[in-house]
């Protein structure tokens, strides 16, 4: 009984030291901007040029379908005021998402986490002028059983950085 009184303590002692997720913060240049409505643009690759010995064009196409599919549905979930970006945004903010890096950790049997680096631009709707930035990256550490392919473990990164910007783009809304 003394055992587990001593690991209760301890784990008690051991959390605060271990810290907890924060969200990613929103490096604003102007505060001149009207916060909503939010238009999200679709997540672009367009800064992250795969290497050519990864997935032939086809599957790699493929999987960018499936991770920006992903990433809007994780997106919503967390921020339903979220709007698809359209040419009629003329006021509130603008987000304008890409991947910027993709680092491949994981080995059959022995594991690892991948990882994806987000970049998010921020644009004032009504002038188009970038008003901020936002960087933080998603892991596959959540994966579960999609940990046995490159496509799933991506997916979780996807997952994981349409959440956190919806969450950082929903803190953002409150006064």
């Amino acid at each position: 009984m003394k055992l587990i009184k001593m690991l209760g303590l301890m784990t008690l002692l051991a959390v605060p030291l271990c810290g907890c997720v924060s969200l990613p913060v929103m490096n604003m240049t102007s505060q001149n901007y009207q916060k909503a409505p939010v238009f999200v643009d679709t997540l672009s690759f367009e800064k992250f040029k795969r290497p050519e010995k990864w997935e032939s064009d086809a599957e790699w196409n493929k999987h960018v379908d499936a991770w920006q599919k992903t990433f809007w549905g994780a997106l919503v979930d967390r921020f339903p005021q979220a709007r698809r970006l359209d040419k009629d945004a003329k006021q509130g903010m603008i987000a304008k998402p890409f991947v910027s890096n993709i680092e491949r950790h994981y080995i059959q049997m022995i594991g690892g986490e991948d990882i994806m680096q987000f970049e998010v631009e921020l644009y004032n709707a009504a002038t188009n002028e970038k008003i901020g930035m936002i960087n933080y990256r998603g892991d596959s550490s959540g994966s579960g059983y999609a940990v046995f392919s490159f496509g799933g473990r991506m997916g979780e990164c996807a997952r994981m950085g349409g959440d956190l910007l919806g969450r950082t783009l929903e803190k953002n809304q409150k006064p």
